[in-house]
């Protein structure tokens, strides 16, 4: 249901950009991208605690993908997954990607100190 909600609002702002309730649905629909994000989260972490890291790496490349602007603290469990996949190559990507979209973010200091621990990872 949340994702016929996403559907929904977006066809109506689509639809009808001048419409006073127009703010309300933009307001919503983040909301509801928010939490298919988050629920995107949830699943990764649980695959991530059952050391499933191939599933929270498919999860989470397609979460960044599907909402860019709310899954700024997935980009950290992916990398530490890439790496128990002994992948640092895209541990690396992952947290320039984190940089660079979020360079104010929480874990940019970290992210920017592994990469600079590891100059020898292309």
């Amino acid at each position: 249901t949340t994702q016929q909600a996403e559907r929904a609002l977006n066809n109506f702002i689509r639809k009808f950009p001048e419409h006073e309730k127009t703010p309300v649905a933009q307001e919503q629909y983040r909301e509801v991208r928010k939490r298919l994000a988050n629920h995107e989260i949830d699943v990764a972490e649980f695959y991530f605690k059952q050391k499933a890291y191939q599933g929270v790496v498919a999860r989470l490349e397609k979460a960044i993908q599907d909402y860019p602007e709310v899954i700024e603290s997935a980009h950290i469990l992916l990398a530490h997954s890439y790496l128990e996949l002994k992948d640092p190559v895209s541990a690396k990507r992952i947290l320039k990607q984190l940089l660079s979209n979020y360079p104010q973010s929480t874990w940019a200091k970290d992210a920017q100190s592994w990469i600079n621990k590891h100059t020898e990872v292309p």
